[in-house]
């Protein structure tokens, strides 16, 4: 683990610190830049997670795929990112991945612990894992699976959403309180990115209820479905947008 991570993710936690390091790299691990780039490659690992889900259906594998690479990624990002202003190096060019037997991402190896950021603003913050490491992922796996851009990124938006939640109580013993909230609505509730441009992390949530034993309940919807629905011997995710057992309400 990043030693600057250390103190956030101790105990019941330090699994979701774990998967970046900058430590000497197994042979296994690959730049992130040559499995972008190589179709074989992806494939290759796409086809090792469709065994461990017993599927070949490649639009869900893809996504069941990139909800495990961004569990890891993620965590250990976003806070660093929001909760102690610290910047780990993302571009796909200096970092590796080590793929297990199932094709899933096990770690990333960084070049170094990282730094703090000099410009504090969220563009600066997240315009590398945003642009420079999701977005070329992303249009990797769209394009060898077919799975829409669409969800992949409502795949990163549920992670980040999730990330924020949990360290939103952290914030009062870092110093920054109301970093949280802010980074939250700018990156998920903006249609609009910082330069203008369509936010892809943004969808309009809706609210739909469901009947229990007699009772009307209100979900908030997730913002888009994951597919992995489709996957042999799953069901639905709770709050699943596509799920029918909810009637449409706001």
């Amino acid at each position: 683990m990043m030693t600057v991570l250390a103190p956030i993710f101790r105990g019941e936690w330090a699994p979701y610190g774990a998967a970046l390091s900058c430590a000497s790299p197994p042979p296994s691990a690959v730049p992130l830049s040559e499995l972008i780039a190589s179709p074989a490659l992806l494939r290759q690992a796409l086809a090792a997670h469709g065994r461990q889900c017993g599927s070949d259906a490649m639009r869900p594998v893809a996504s069941a795929w990139s909800r495990h690479y961004l569990d890891a990624l993620l965590p250990p990002v976003v806070v660093a990112a929001t909760l102690l202003r610290h910047r780990f190096e993302l571009a796909p060019a200096r970092l590796l991945v080590d793929l297990d037997a199932a094709g899933a991402v096990q770690r990333f190896y960084l070049p170094d612990q990282g730094r703090p950021y000099a410009n504090a603003e969220l563009p600066g913050r997240y315009r590398q894992l945003l642009d420079a490491h999701l977005a070329p992922l992303f249009g990797a796996l769209a394009a060898l699976s077919g799975v829409p851009l669409k969800i992949l990124w409502g795949n990163a938006a549920r992670y980040i959403d999730s990330v924020l939640s949990h360290a939103a109580p952290l914030e009062p013993r870092l110093g920054h309180p109301g970093l949280v909230a802010s980074d939250r609505h700018a990156l998920l509730d903006n249609p609009l990115s910082a330069a203008s441009e369509p936010n892809p992390l943004y969808t309009r949530r809706r609210r739909a209820t469901l009947n229990v034993d007699g009772a009307t309940v209100t979900h908030t919807l997730h913002r888009q479905c994951c597919l992995v629905y489709l996957l042999p011997g799953r069901e639905f995710c709770e709050c699943c947008p596509l799920d029918p057992r909810y009637s449409r309400s706001t």
